[in-house]
């Protein structure tokens, strides 16, 4: 694979084969730029803390800090904040807002971002 690319995946979150590699003409196309940083993002907002056995320090603490009884919202939002920033080609957080869904473990984020090849705009909900 060339530098700076990557598979493409589906980036509708409303497609039931979000964030699953997608086919155009039986072929995987690679994508770059913005989309390749989005998807990214998306990766890194998706792993839980633990969750990849060759290194359990990886991801986000969603089961001690997002999905408990009385979640402290900025607190939510700090770590998301900073996990975004820690991704390749992210400048600056535009925006984030986010919304906790406790009944289906889920949570809502919307998020502008000042990259290396522009600006990435996402809405939807993390598993």
């Amino acid at each position: 694979m060339a530098s700076g690319t990557d598979l493409g995946l589906n980036l509708n979150p409303l497609a039931s084969n979000f964030k699953d590699v997608y086919l155009v003409n039986g072929d995987l196309p690679l994508v770059s730029g913005t989309v390749q940083i989005e998807q990214n993002i998306l990766q890194t907002l998706g792993v839980y803390l633990g969750e990849w056995f060759l290194d359990n320090t990886i991801g986000l603490d969603y089961y001690g800090t997002v999905f408990v009884k009385n979640p402290n919202q900025a607190s939510i939002n700090a770590m998301f904040i900073s996990a975004i920033l820690g991704v390749a080609g992210v400048i600056s957080i535009l925006s984030f807002s986010s919304q906790i869904n406790t009944a289906s473990r889920s949570m809502n984020v919307s998020f502008r971002v000042q990259t290396t090849t522009g600006v990435v705009s996402y809405a939807g909900t993390l598993p």
